[in-house]
């Protein structure tokens, strides 16, 4: 129970964000919407996925599967320095 405990609430703030950040592009680029929802997944989970994917492999292999997690840690910090400066979305697009 206590993976359960912690995996959703995991979950929902990773997955919860998601829309958030569509919302923020859609208002940044309100005539090109549909372009920058696919932009904006694309480039999150397939930038994502090739970040994830050689650190998973490396640490399986020297059978230490739980230490990728910290090596993700870089990355968390430098997304949260850059999200300090997103230009303000506007309330209604023009």
């Amino acid at each position: 129970w206590l993976l359960i405990g912690v995996l959703v609430p995991t979950g929902l703030v990773l997955w919860g964000t998601t829309p958030t950040m569509v919302s923020y592009a859609q208002q940044l680029f309100p005539r090109g919407a549909g372009v920058a929802s696919a932009m904006t997944m694309g480039l999150a989970w397939g930038v994502g996925g090739l970040i994830e994917a050689p650190f998973t492999t490396y640490f399986q292999d020297l059978s230490k599967p739980q230490l990728a997690v910290w090596a993700f840690l870089p990355f968390l910090i430098v997304a949260s320095i850059g999200a300090m400066f997103l230009p303000k979305a506007g309330g209604e697009a023009e």
